[in-house]
């Protein structure tokens, strides 16, 4: 079987255009892959930049939640009756506070509940609007 100079020719022609046709190819491939590399970068630099956010976010929720806590008085050993409702619990509070002779107006009270669980009488936290009257 010979191979005229015509068909050795014809075959080098076309691996030349399958060798280009591989060489686009491979161009395209390292032009998306180059395009993905810098989005990949982009992400990273953005991710970065959240996580720095959230971090501040974090510590700014801990510390408005330190703040929050410096508005709570826990008041214990007052007892506390069965079925006991914050609305009652309230009541409690205010009576306790004029048996001490201590003026609480109903604009500084955020939230009046007890806290823990079955050992009676359960502790009552009282949640005001501002620490200042935790000084008078």
């Amino acid at each position: 079987m010979s191979l005229s100079l015509e068909d050795i020719m014809d075959a080098i022609k076309q691996g030349t255009q399958e060798n280009r046709s591989l060489v686009e190819k491979f161009d395209k491939l390292q032009t998306t892959i180059n395009d993905l590399y810098v989005e990949i970068r982009n992400f990273k630099v953005k991710t970065f930049e959240q996580d720095k956010i959230i971090k501040r976010q974090q510590a700014e929720i801990e510390f408005l939640k330190k703040e929050a806590k410096k508005n709570n008085v826990i008041i214990y050993g007052v007892p506390e009756e069965k079925d006991e409702h914050v609305v009652d619990t309230l009541n409690v509070v205010k009576k306790v506070c004029n048996e001490v002779a201590f003026d609480l107006p109903d604009l500084v009270i955020n939230n009046c509940y007890r806290i823990g669980r079955g050992k009676n009488p359960r502790p009552i936290c009282l949640s005001l609007t501002s620490n200042k009257f935790m000084s008078d």
